[in-house]
């Protein structure tokens, strides 16, 4: 509960209307949606619990998953390491934390309790990526 009261002291500061993400209608948000339902009733009291539901359901989710599908890319990585965007200067951090969802949830978790640089590192550059991607494509 502690890591989903800081992200919602994070998105209060923040105040996002949209978010642009790599997979987040299949992971991210259905994750924050079952987080917020399993632990609503300890953590209605607090402000940040309000910026999660604000979060999961009123703010615009752009997945860049379903638009590199369209151009024909089955992973991120594959466009990452693409001709179309390789003259940009991309971080290519996603290999930082590898496996199936539940190894990548634990090993993010891990990190944040214990190496908040290599988390830091590891989301930076994969929001750095996913947004010189989806910049590219709505500005061709």
């Amino acid at each position: 509960m502690e890591l989903l009261r800081a992200l919602g002291g994070e998105l209060a500061r923040i105040k996002p209307l949209c978010v642009l993400g790599y997979g987040i209608r299949q992971y991210d948000i259905p994750l924050i949606a079952i987080k917020k339902q399993h632990y609503g009733e300890h953590m209605k009291a607090w402000s940040e619990f309000w910026k999660l539901v604000d979060f999961a359901e009123s703010a615009v989710h752009i997945d860049l998953y379903h638009i590199l599908k369209y151009k024909g890319y089955r992973k991120f990585q594959e466009a990452l390491g693409s001709v179309e965007f390789s003259s940009l200067p991309l971080k290519r951090r996603k290999g930082i934390v590898t496996g199936d969802r539940r190894e990548k949830a634990r090993e993010i978790y891990r990190m944040w309790r214990e190496d908040k640089d290599r988390l830091k590192e590891y989301v930076e550059g994969d929001v750095h990526d996913a947004l010189l991607l989806a910049e590219k494509i709505a500005f061709k």
